[in-house]
């Protein structure tokens, strides 16, 4: 093959995965390496983008894992991971923090934005009982976009982000399994299009949520929100919605803990329901 120069090279596409190989001169031998192992001189990055770009419709999965030795330091500068084109994740989006990222080798992790407006579908080729999306212990994050996301083929488990005070699922219409919600500073959640979770809906520790709305939801196993904030209409609404909508039986709801309001009289009366349909239900 003849020589070029690097001018005449073909350029790379963009964004760089990390995988790429190039040559290094090292103890005087020509040897191979990775872009994130040039990234990561001595295990400290050299660089740190500012934000994780995926530019494609359909991914086969999303991973970034600091508990592990296996990610790339780059990600550690990152304040926004964003899909603008994404809709489909076909295999699970697993994002595990540990302690704003100080974990193991003590470099910040300030992620801060998950931006994904069009994604549509997360799943659909794994088990159904499994978890395709899993964000849990990013303290810096605050803002989760998946405002178009549907139907997700399996479990959802949002937990341990300290800050996040926008969490939007409020097209979500869908989960095969349950959805989980353990973080930070919500104040309201929407989940007003979600129609079926077969395992159940858990929200807790969520200190100052006040409003959930599940005014779509007709299929349901059990209902736990607990140590929140909830006001009295939204204790009122919910139990209408599982004992006169959803008719739960022989499960368990809790809205309990926190300061989570008593129900209403007309409260009451929905407890009272359920309590007939065989449910455990406890309340403050």
């Amino acid at each position: 093959m003849a020589n070029k120069k690097i001018s005449q090279l073909t350029s790379a596409s963009t964004p760089l995965s990390g995988t790429e190989v190039l040559p290094i001169v090292q103890g005087g031998v020509t040897v191979k390496a990775t872009v994130n192992n040039v990234a990561s001189i001595n295990g400290s990055p050299i660089f740190a983008p500012d934000i994780l770009y995926y530019g494609s419709t359909t991914v086969g999965s999303i991973s970034i894992d600091l508990y592990g030795d296996d990610y790339s330091y780059s990600i550690f500068g990152s304040t926004q991971i964003l899909a603008p084109n994404l809709i489909t994740i076909n295999l699970a989006m697993s994002l595990y923090g540990s302690n704003n990222g100080t974990y193991g080798d003590g470099v910040n992790s300030p992620l801060q934005i998950i931006s994904m407006p069009l994604l549509e579908e997360v799943g659909q080729l794994i088990k159904p009982n499994s978890y395709p999306i899993v964000i849990e212990e990013w303290e810096d994050l605050t803002t989760i976009d998946f405002s178009s996301l549907r139907t997700v083929y399996g479990r959802i488990y949002i937990a341990y982000n300290t800050s996040l005070a926008t969490l939007n699922l409020q097209n979500l219409e869908s989960v095969d399994n349950y959805i989980y919600v353990d973080s930070g500073v919500l104040t309201s959640l929407d989940l007003s299009s979600l129609q079926s979770a077969p395992d159940g809906v858990e929200v807790t520790n969520c200190s100052l949520l006040e409003t959930l709305d599940v005014s779509s939801l007709t299929t349901c196993g059990e209902f736990l929100v607990t140590n929140c904030a909830l006001t009295e209409a939204t204790v009122d609404a919910i139990l209408y919605q599982l004992a006169d909508v959803v008719v739960l039986a022989n499960t368990t709801v809790d809205l309990s803990g926190g300061t989570n309001a008593v129900p209403s009289i007309t409260g009451d009366g929905y407890v009272a329901t359920l309590i007939a349909n065989g449910c455990t239900v406890t309340t403050n």
